[in-house]
């Protein structure tokens, strides 16, 4: 007997709505766009500036998908994306001796990626 169906998600799929940590080696204006992976901006998404336990800075992406957490001090952060459902991923960032800068487009979040099941 053969069954099908739709699983959405998937037990092993982890959450990925906070981003790997990151080191920043200077004070640096953290701002940018955010855009889906067709790219198309992301308004409404919210963006957590996270250190330790605490959010350190918050911001919510406008309609053009722009965003700032403005002025971000040296130190070890992660960026949490939230929005209901969390369909996307945390953005990547990108830290090098010139500055951090954090990756425009986010990927889908595989917990919410349907898939078919024999």
């Amino acid at each position: 007997m053969l069954a099908s169906g739709l699983f959405v998600g998937s037990a092993s799929a982890k959450n990925c709505t906070l981003s790997n940590e990151f080191q920043i080696n200077r004070s640096q204006v953290m701002a940018g766009v955010l855009e889906d992976p067709f790219p198309l901006p992301l308004p409404g998404f919210k963006l957590e500036l996270v250190a330790g336990r605490g959010i350190k800075a918050k911001a919510v992406t406008v309609k053009n998908g722009e965003y700032s957490l403005g002025e971000v001090p040296a130190g070890h952060y992660r960026i949490h994306l939230r929005r209901s459902g969390n369909p996307f991923c945390a953005p990547t960032v990108e830290c090098n001796h010139a500055g951090s800068s954090i990756q425009r487009q986010v990927k889908l979040n595989p917990k919410n990626i349907p898939v078919t099941v024999y």
